[in-house]
């Protein structure tokens, strides 16, 4: 599977405020230009023991010009997964992963980004175990995604979950989980200074 889009759209606006000449506010323009695409491509192959492989890699341009702020922002993932069924009660399923993520930015004296370029990459893993208990009515699954970025370091993120189905028209199921939330660069680098 192969995908990809592009988008190129603005905005045209001002903000009036008050102002101490005739006619007494002012008006600042504050169009915007946004421009970007993604490409994205995923191979899958089925094996003979009833698993699957799949591979996926995804790019994303963001290009962001405004009165306050330029911004040129870039994605780049990669991902792998395997699927094995250990026994037919049981499948064990694990993968890789790699993303880039590179911030430049242009500001003002009233936004910007400090610092003004940075990347950021994110390596992760995981792996998880999913056990037939009683056929078409109980399943468990265990597992952890391991985590290493730039901004929090290492993460261990383990789940559990279960999906019980007493009647063919109910289903009941929770989980436990421990998630870590990876600050993007809007969370902590950027600077708005007010007059105020």
């Amino acid at each position: 599977m192969l995908q990809a889009e592009a988008f190129d759209a603005s905005t045209h606006n001002g903000v009036t405020r008050p102002d101490e000449s005739f006619p007494f506010t002012l008006t600042t323009d504050m169009s915007s230009q946004y421009r970007g695409g993604h490409v994205s491509g995923r191979w899958s192959r089925a094996l003979a023991d009833g698993g699957d492989l799949a591979l996926q890699a995804f790019y994303d341009r963001v290009d962001i010009q405004s009165v306050l702020l330029d911004v040129k922002h870039d994605i780049f993932d990669l991902e792998f997964q395997q699927r094995i069924p250990t026994t037919p009660r049981n499948e064990v399923v694990w993968g890789l992963g790699y993303r880039r993520t590179e911030l430049s930015s242009d500001g003002t004296d009233s936004l910007s980004f400090d610092p003004a370029e940075r990347g950021d990459d994110l390596y992760s893993g995981f792996v998880q175990d999913e056990l037939t208990l009683v056929p078409e009515r109980l399943k468990v699954t265990i597992g952890s995604k391991l985590e290493e970025n730039d901004t929090s370091g290492f993460e261990v993120q383990p789940t559990a979950r279960f999906v019980w189905t007493p009647r063919a028209s109910q289903t009941i199921w929770g989980a436990v989980s421990r998630a870590v939330s990876t600050p993007s660069p809007a969370d902590t680098d950027l600077r708005l200074r007010s007059a105020f």
